[in-house]
């Protein structure tokens, strides 16, 4: 403690080179009264050399700070300090510090580069809004979300909006919805909000369906009860009546056949809400669109219809069922066939490609399109847009779909007709 009372010696040089450019005034001013100008002269010079040389020790230690303050900047971790001309204890200070600062810094940058890297990895679309309403940090959810106008329009207006606390479920296009939660986090006094975006249309779907099986069955059994009797019940009366009242017989026999008919139509039904449980394993997508390629060929020759299918990559592989992933692809088709029935030059485009985790197949035709306010209402079981359709095939390919753990969506196929996309885990 003794040793750090006792002046540094650059203080000490800096007083010594003041008292001697004192004396040296003191001097000069001796030899001008005695008129001895040769020696003033000397003095004058001897005193401007101390001068200019404190003058360069100020400025070393003026540059010495500056390179200090430039690698804090810089972050640079060499810190470019000499200990030349009694700066050992400035420079061993400065050198402490910046030291510190460096691996703060460096701490600092880790911590950053883990929650980013943390951020990257969830599901979960997270968005960083600055009191000013600017966005200022998407990760990677966020940024793949881009296609959808997530930052455009009456989607961003409600984000922004959006209070600490509040949410709601956002539509960003036909085949995802996703639950908007914000809330609030403060950054140097300014306080910042975070909305996350998780995809909830996987179990928005498997709702629905689950509710759709659940009211055609209950459908189902209260009208195999009502009409098992009646139709046991026109089998009995027929041998009863005999062939004298034509009238009657006739009847009965209505009743009898629409009975059956009936009872088939609601077992019809019934099944297709019964979906075989899925037996999920790896499946060779370039087979899998092969066989399909082979099944489908005799009726779209017979229909004249141009089919493209993709090149079959091997190494592009699903985690589905072959069975019902074939019989998902075959209901798009054969609708995407009624679609183009009417236009000049019917076409159908089939592809497939790898995005992230997942594998997204694609059938396009160039039909007459179908208006955008039943793209919500085709999956809905018994609904069709068809004279003679019965409401089932995209019904059940949408719970084929939901049963992989995957998404359908239709949209536009531009210029003419309409694209179903299959998004499925690879």
């Amino acid at each position: 403690m003794a040793s750090e009372r006792i002046p540094d010696r650059y203080v000490l040089s800096l007083a010594a080179r003041a008292l001697a450019i004192g004396l040296l005034g003191f001097g000069m001013g001796e030899m001008l009264l005695l008129q001895r100008f040769a020696s003033a002269l000397v003095l004058v010079a001897l005193a401007l050399a101390v001068a200019l040389d404190l003058n360069r020790q100020i400025h070393q230690v003026d540059r010495t700070l500056s390179r200090f303050v430039s690698a804090i900047e810089a972050g640079d971790p060499e810190l470019p300090l000499t200990s030349r001309g009694g700066f050992a204890r400035l420079d061993q200070a400065m050198r402490v510090l910046h030291d510190s600062l460096i691996r703060s810094r460096h701490k600092r940058q880790a911590d950053t580069d883990y929650l980013h890297a943390l951020t990257d990895t969830v599901s979960a679309a997270l968005i960083v809004i600055e009191p000013d309403g600017r966005i200022v940090r998407l990760n990677r959810a966020a940024n793949a979300l881009s296609e959808h106008t997530l930052l455009e329009g009456d989607n961003a207006r409600k984000l922004r909006a959006m209070a600490p606390g509040e949410r709601f479920v956002i539509r960003l296009n036909q085949a995802q919805r996703s639950l908007a939660l914000a809330a609030s986090f403060a950054v140097d006094g300014k306080t910042h909000k975070l909305v996350s975006l998780q995809n909830i249309e996987s179990e928005l779907d498997a709702t629905e369906v689950k509710a759709w099986q659940d009211l055609v069955r209950i459908l189902a059994h209260e009208m195999m009860n009502s009409l098992t009797p009646i139709a046991s019940l026109a089998q009995s009366l027929r041998p009863m009546v005999g062939e004298s009242n034509t009238l009657v017989v006739e009847a009965i026999d209505v009743i009898g056949q629409r009975s059956a008919g009936l009872m088939r139509f609601v077992e019809r039904y019934r099944e297709a809400a019964e979906l075989p449980r899925a037996n999920i394993r790896t499946v060779d997508l370039a087979e899998a669109l092969k066989a399909l390629e082979r099944l489908m060929a005799p009726g779209l020759a017979e229909h004249m219809i141009t089919c493209t299918w993709p090149p079959f990559r091997t190494d592009m592989t699903i985690r589905a069922d072959p069975q019902l992933l074939e019989q998902a692809l075959i209901n798009i088709l054969r609708n995407a066939m009624d679609a183009v029935a009417q236009a000049p030059l019917p076409r159908i485009d089939v592809s497939a490609v790898a995005e992230q985790d997942q594998i997204v197949i694609s059938i396009a035709d160039n039909g007459a399109g179908l208006p955008i306010e039943l793209y919500d209402r085709i999956f809905v079981p018994f609904f069709t847009t068809k004279v003679d359709g019965s409401g089932i095939g995209l019904s059940l390919t949408r719970q084929i779909v939901a049963a992989h753990g995957g998404q359908i969506e239709v949209r536009p196929h531009l210029p003419q007709g309409t694209e179903f996309r299959l998004y499925l885990p690879a």
